[in-house]
């Protein structure tokens, strides 16, 4: 299972054709690999916070928190990012 630690993050709340569906959480998560992928988290997660990340049935990359852990070496050097998750939609 890869680790990383979230970059960037956001929230949609109105996507075309879903119905009732909710929020859906994003962050761009520096991997301890080194590449930077956009996964599903499944709640708010701030910059910096530690993420493992999986893939789901959907072939989504999804990340989920660790808790308590240290931050990941993909900390090290990571843009704090500004987290746009309470902005209203038009």
């Amino acid at each position: 299972m890869e680790r990383g630690s979230v970059a960037e993050s956001t929230v949609v709340r109105h996507r075309v054709g879903a119905q009732g569906g909710g929020d859906v959480h994003l962050a761009s998560v520096v991997t301890s690999a080194g590449p930077i992928v956009i996964a599903r988290l499944e709640a708010a997660m701030q910059s910096g916070e530690s993420v493992s990340l999986d893939v789901d049935d959907a072939g989504r990359i999804v990340g989920r928190a660790v808790w308590g852990a240290a931050p990941s070496s993909a900390d090290a050097g990571t843009k704090q990012g500004t987290t746009f998750g309470d902005r209203d939609a038009d």
